[in-house]
């Protein structure tokens, strides 16, 4: 498992990791700097402190002028036991420190024409994020492209002023203008991206409960596939996500609660109306509880507070497949990594965002048709979270107060997610129980790489669903 100790050790000493990026013509200069900060950013996880083998797969400068460069760069970080994944990179050089004010510079490039300059991610400057969309409109060889939709033409974007949104996410986020919002992909994989097709999908049908599709940055056509590298949708304007809402209007949150499961039964429909829906099959579920014992697997491996609950999360998968195999149901696309955070408060009522699914999964599997009550599950799960967060950290009397709020509202939720058509949850208490704990063993990793404070909270989440209470 990562510490904080783990990491400082390896960002101290850069020789651990990169040193194929130090021989490369454009990164070498950057490498000593670029390599620990690389390694502290939340949205480059590795298992053990360090990258194990930083590679460069693509690199180009998209502008320079009058002191001020744009390095974009992907590169691939191969870590223990034969996995690896790709990570995107936009970095600013400046002759002199940068302007932007949230430009916090984290090294000097070391010999070559920008030796001195400062480093920074780029993101939070303003001038490179404009350059970034004047040059990707029209890329030289090999370069990014962005591509707008039809209903967006190329100037869309024009005397629009960018700003980041410096929330510590696994993706970057920057507004142009408040008209438009502009996702970097941090860890970008080959083939189709979910959140450009969902929201392409559902942008051609009326009513519309997400923000539309304005375009997508991607790599260069040629053989292999494209790989989408940053999304551009319509910024909705909101007074925050239901998360928020739920922290701060905890005492009269259920109403919310219901609405909350209203929208998300009217996502499933626009979802299986723009995308199609169809049966289970013996071989989805199949795949379905092999890919569950895959990502218990894979959280044991870094978690060892997850092994008393191996061999009954194992029955919980055996049980789901059998019940599932008897009542299915259809399948078809959902969100995929449904939470509170992912619906915002709008003048027009609830609007969700964020349809990649969860980040660490392979596309391919992200894209895969699954039951609709995996978002129901996970939309339980953050009602849990919340509830920590506002009403457990106090005395037991507190902790059972969580305990019923979280209760309340899973159910009122409920009731308005079947009253708006949606299939109701409790008449499948196995496969609610099993994505449950599906997705508080994926919890279980991310706190411990990140968060270990919060680690009791995906446990006893656990513990309670192999109970059944």
């Amino acid at each position: 498992m990562t510490t904080a100790s783990d990491r400082t050790a390896c960002a101290q000493d850069p020789q651990s990791a990169g040193a194929a990026l130090r021989t490369h013509r454009l990164l070498g200069p950057l490498a000593p700097a670029l390599t620990p900060w690389l390694l502290s950013r939340r949205w480059f996880p590795h298992d053990d402190g360090c990258g194990h083998d930083l590679r460069p797969v693509a690199c180009s400068v998209l502008h320079e002028e009058d002191g001020l460069a744009l390095v974009h760069a992907i590169v691939e970080d191969r870590q223990a036991a034969g996995r690896s994944r790709r990570w995107q990179l936009l970095v600013g050089v400046s002759r002199v420190p940068p302007q932007a004010a949230d430009a916090q510079v984290f090294g000097r490039a070391e010999q070559g024409a920008w030796h001195g300059w400062s480093l920074y991610d780029a993101t939070a400057d303003p001038r490179l994020m404009t350059a970034l969309v004047r040059r990707t409109l029209q890329p030289r060889g090999g370069e990014p492209r962005l591509t707008m939709a039809e209903d967006f033409g190329d100037d869309a974007l024009d005397g629009l002023a960018p700003r980041a949104l410096l929330a510590d996410q696994s993706n970057t986020n920057v507004v142009f203008g408040d008209r438009f919002m502009f996702k970097l992909i941090r860890s970008p994989q080959e083939g189709v991206q979910p959140e450009t097709e969902i929201l392409s999908a559902l942008t051609r049908l009326p009513g519309p409960n997400t923000p539309r599709l304005a375009g997508w940055l991607h790599t260069a056509d040629g053989g292999a596939r494209p790989t989408v590298l940053g999304v551009l949708t319509e910024f909705l304007p909101n007074d925050g996500d239901a998360w928020r809402l739920a922290l701060t209007q905890a005492d009269r949150f259920t109403l919310h609660a219901r609405s909350l499961g209203v929208a998300v039964a009217t996502l499933h429909t626009r979802l299986a109306e723009a995308l199609g829906s169809s049966p289970a099959t013996a071989g989805q579920i199949r795949d379905q509880t092999a890919a569950m014992g895959e990502r218990l697997r894979a959280a044991l491996a870094e978690v060892p507070e997850l092994a008393p609950y191996e061999s009954r999360l194992t029955a919980l998968h055996k049980d789901y497949g059998r019940c599932a195999g008897a009542a299915a149901g259809d399948v078809q696309r959902i969100h995929g990594d449904l939470h509170l955070g992912q619906i915002l408060h709008t003048p027009d009522g609830w609007r969700f965002i964020d349809f990649e699914g969860e980040p660490a999964r392979p596309l391919a599997e992200r894209a895969r048709p699954e039951h609709p009550l995996r978002d129901v599950a996970g939309m339980f799960r953050s009602f849990d979270y919340a509830a920590a967060q506002v009403l457990a950290s106090g005395p037991p009397a507190d902790a059972a107060r969580a305990r019923t709020w979280c209760a309340v509202n899973q159910r009122e939720f409920a009731r308005g997610y079947t009253a708006a058509g949606g299939i109701d949850p409790g008449l499948h208490p196995v496969a609610m129980r099993a994505f449950e704990a599906d997705k508080a063993v994926y919890e279980a990793l991310y706190e411990a790489r990140h968060r270990p404070e919060w680690l009791p909270i995906p446990l006893a989440a656990i513990e309670r669903a192999l109970s059944g209470s």
